[in-house]
């Protein structure tokens, strides 16, 4: 997360020259990774769904601004390698950016499965999970009996 918000703040002063609202929408998208990154770290839903928000939102700016364009933001159409060093950190952000958008859903599916499954076995209580819970080894779910959530053998 924080290597997405350091991405769009390297690129943040070229983009404020060349259309003033990308420019604040990049430190406006590292600032939300910082915020998001701090919520991850401390295993918080709103981290990891703000983490979706933040790299999903810029992985389709980009693809969007080079597909089609955005308003005064034209210039880009077809670039996609960029003609900058700001420009092209473009396609490693989409690296990051992609990863860490599949990794927050990855954690957000099993914490909700936990949650299932808690809510099952403690009467209704709904339960949080940490990220510790999320990465159980497959190992770990085939040990355990069908009705638990494990796998059919």
């Amino acid at each position: 997360m924080l290597a997405c918000g350091l991405i769009h703040l390297i690129g943040a002063p070229e983009h404020l020259q060349e259309a003033t609202y990308i420019g604040v929408l990049f430190v406006i998208n590292a600032a939300g990774a910082l915020v998001a990154a701090l919520g991850i770290y401390r295993d918080r839903l709103w981290g990891w769904l703000l983490g979706i928000l933040v790299a999903g939102g810029a992985f389709v700016m980009f693809v969007v601004s080079r597909l089609i364009g955005l308003p005064a933001y034209q210039e880009h159409v077809g670039m996609w390698l960029g003609d900058s060093a700001g420009d092209r950190l473009g396609i490693p952000s989409l690296f990051v950016e992609a990863t860490l958008v599949a990794l927050s859903l990855i954690v957000l599916a099993r914490r909700a499965r936990g949650r299932v499954g808690n809510q099952r076995g403690k009467g209704g209580n709904s339960h949080e999970g940490t990220i510790e819970e999320a990465f159980h080894s497959r190992s770990d779910l085939a040990k355990r009996p069908r009705e638990e959530g494990g796998v059919k053998r």
